[in-house]
């Protein structure tokens, strides 16, 4: 991770790199600290999404869901 943190300098960059590796730790807690820092994407809409499912809010994360146009994202979501 730090050599990715030397690489990649712009904060929206690394705070996608964060997001995604919270996300394979299952640490919510990064993702949460991440999410506010990376630019409105699809990627911040699908970490926040993450965000409401583990917070038990389906109906928000079903209406998220539906703004989300990477098809792999919107599967995936449906799976979790």
């Amino acid at each position: 991770m730090e050599q990715i943190m030397q690489k990649y300098k712009r904060r929206t960059t690394q705070a996608q790199f964060k997001a995604a590796y919270g996300l394979y730790r299952k640490d919510m807690f990064a993702i949460r600290q991440a999410v506010p820092h990376i630019g409105l994407s699809d990627y911040r809409t699908y970490y926040e999404t993450i965000l409401l499912l583990e917070d038990g809010k389906s109906e928000d994360a079903r209406e998220r869901l539906q703004s989300i146009k990477k098809q792999w994202m919107r599967s995936t979501l449906l799976v979790y």
